[in-house]
């Protein structure tokens, strides 16, 4: 009998333990189910339903572009291509004559031609070298031709100066030139910035890289 007994007891305990546990919660509504990212503690955005992805935020806007010193890149070029003026015209003078040159005028050609060349060529290096950075770019081809385009400009309005005073145009002519050439052609450098974008997705937290290149 003491058997029986028990036996309805534990039965009555069990049933209203069931019938708690399926009780709606106050205001009559179920409780929402837990969900596998919750329960295992991952970090959820808030709003956002369990395993969504956060928003891979946008790439930061671009700089300001900066602004460049042109006294500094004429200068620079200026010496530059004083130095290949002298540097070109020694080296077209000793390539000429190393072929054979004769006469009064000996070597002339290779002197003019070397001496155009290292001028052109020096002026356009300085400027390109000064006015390029990490962030721009500018074109050496064309600093290239408004060098010479400037050399050939001052030696033309000095065919009247004496030598001294035309090579000292000429030179300012092709750092003038290959200055306002780079300058109008001076961009923007490609962005190569990466940056690690934390990605929410159920049960973890992964890392992924963004950026552009």
């Amino acid at each position: 009998m003491r058997l029986v007994v028990g036996a309805v007891l534990v039965a009555i305990l069990a049933g209203s333990a069931h019938a708690q546990s399926a009780s709606p919660a106050p205001g009559g509504t179920s409780a929402p189910p837990t969900s596998p990212a919750i329960a295992d503690g991952a970090p959820t955005p808030a709003g956002a339903p369990p395993f969504a992805t956060a928003p891979v935020p946008p790439p930061p806007p671009d700089r300001p572009h900066a602004a460049t010193n042109p006294v500094v890149e004429f200068l620079v070029g200026g010496a530059a291509g004083a130095a290949g003026l002298f540097v070109g015209a020694y080296a077209g003078y000793e390539l000429h004559c190393a072929v054979g040159c004769r006469g009064d005028f000996a070597g002339l050609e290779g002197l003019l031609l070397g001496g155009a060349l290292g001028l052109t060529t020096g002026a356009a290096a300085g400027v390109a070298a000064t006015g390029s950075d990490r962030e721009h770019k500018g074109s050496f081809a064309w600093a290239w031709l408004g060098a010479a385009a400037g050399a050939t400009g001052a030696a033309y309005a000095t065919r009247r100066f004496n030598s001294e005073s035309a090579v000292a145009l000429m030179i300012a002519g092709a750092a003038l030139g290959g200055t306002v050439a780079f300058d109008l052609t001076r961009t923007r450098r490609p962005s190569t910035a990466v940056r690690l974008v934390p990605l929410i997705s159920g049960g973890g937290v992964q890392l992924a890289l963004v950026g552009a290149r």
